[in-house]
């Protein structure tokens, strides 16, 4: 009765070790996490293209009066005056909306910032430049059986294809904890600052006002054409039956 009893224990601890297992490795499998990053990627590039870039006055919030552009004292605004239980969903529902609206620009914001972070940063690029330059030559050293050969003597029996990988992998860490991971963290808390910072504040109310009046101003001016058109035609058939 005892030894069932130590079995059954056993196997229950072996069925939660293979749980616990199964659920350590289902948070770092790679094939899922690249499977669900891929279709994100692939659900916010359809949505980004030049078709959906705001104009800036749009994006910034810039209205012509008089022929003279200035900041709509509207264009900004808290989501919420007053703290109650439905701010929450207020701040929710104006950065969801913008995020619609403003992806494309948000995008650009974000590569921009990036861009000019890696460009002050000379050093990580220089050596990501010779990381990427060793990861090449080993991979086709690698393909093409090439023998690693100094000063006469063949190294590759001390310096195996599994030691310089991992020593490849050890020098690829280094470069991106040293020279990456700061300039990337920056750019990255920068561009979220200024794109959550816009998503919160700028009031969509402003946007749809301004996008209304520009249509109807559109349709004013097409209007005008139209009724000038006519009048010239008129002119022109009044003209031609006087002559």
């Amino acid at each position: 009765m005892s030894q069932q009893l130590e079995v059954d224990s056993g196997s229950n601890d072996q069925q939660r070790k293979m749980k616990s297992h199964e659920s350590f490795g289902s948070i770092f499998d790679t094939e899922k996490n690249r499977i669900y990053l891929t279709a994100k990627f692939e659900k916010y590039k359809d949505r980004i293209s030049l078709d959906t870039l705001r104009p800036l006055p749009a994006f910034v919030g810039i209205n012509n009066v008089g022929g003279a552009f200035c900041l709509a004292p509207d264009a900004f605004s808290p989501p919420s005056k007053k703290m109650d239980k439905n701010t929450a969903e207020k701040f929710k529902q104006r950065v969801s909306l913008n995020m619609a609206f403003f992806l494309t620009n948000y995008a650009v914001i974000a590569v921009g910032t990036f861009i000019v972070i890696v460009l002050l940063h000379p050093k990580m690029i220089i050596y990501s430049a010779i990381v990427y330059a060793m990861w090449k030559a080993h991979n086709v050293m690698v393909r093409d059986n090439i023998p690693m050969v100094i000063g006469g003597k063949d190294i590759g029996q001390y310096l195996t294809v599994e030691i310089r990988t991992k020593i490849l992998y050890l020098l690829t860490l280094w470069v991106v904890i040293m020279y990456c991971l700061k300039p990337f963290l920056s750019a990255f808390i920068i561009s979220a600052l200024i794109i959550t910072s816009h998503a919160i504040l700028r009031d969509p109310k402003q946007v749809e006002s301004n996008r209304t009046k520009s249509i109807h101003s559109t349709y004013k001016d097409s209007d005008s054409d139209d009724e000038n058109n006519s009048s010239g035609s008129e002119v022109m058939v009044e003209r031609m039956d006087t002559v």
